[in-house]
């Protein structure tokens, strides 16, 4: 994420997840070295946002668009880049104002396999604004 100007760093990865990666402590001072803010919204692999991902979710969506506005980037991540960051993305997508199948259709032209099964395809395509 670093070069490609990113200020905000949004982990969709469970606590267990960043041992797999690098382990979370290394991941954070990696966040702190390089001044992102940094959210963590954790989904369950190959699942779909639930109760607690919503608490945030509002907070931390308003923040991204102001990242948007400033002319900034954001990164998303999981653990291959594509099921939980793709519905994330493309939930982004119709918080501003895409119909769910362009933002479907939109995600999966920048990164093959996004929204990577059915469940995570059926939650995009049900999503609203609230």
């Amino acid at each position: 994420m670093v070069g490609l100007g990113c200020t905000t760093i949004v982990s969709l990865v469970e606590d267990k997840e960043f041992e797999e990666i690098c382990g979370k402590e290394i991941f954070l001072e990696h966040i702190k070295k390089h001044d992102f803010q940094w959210h963590h919204l954790p989904i369950v692999d190959y699942k779909v946002p639930e109760t607690e991902f919503f608490r945030n979710w509002g907070r931390v969506c308003r923040t991204l668009k102001q990242e948007f506005q400033r002319g900034n980037s954001i990164g998303l991540h999981c653990k291959g880049g594509i099921g939980r960051s793709g519905t994330v993305a493309a939930m982004l997508l119709i918080e501003y104002g895409k119909e769910n199948s362009v933002a479907i259709q939109q995600v999966r032209q920048k990164r093959k396999g996004a929204i990577e099964n059915q469940l995570q395809e059926d939650f995009v395509r049900n999503f609203s604004i609230e």
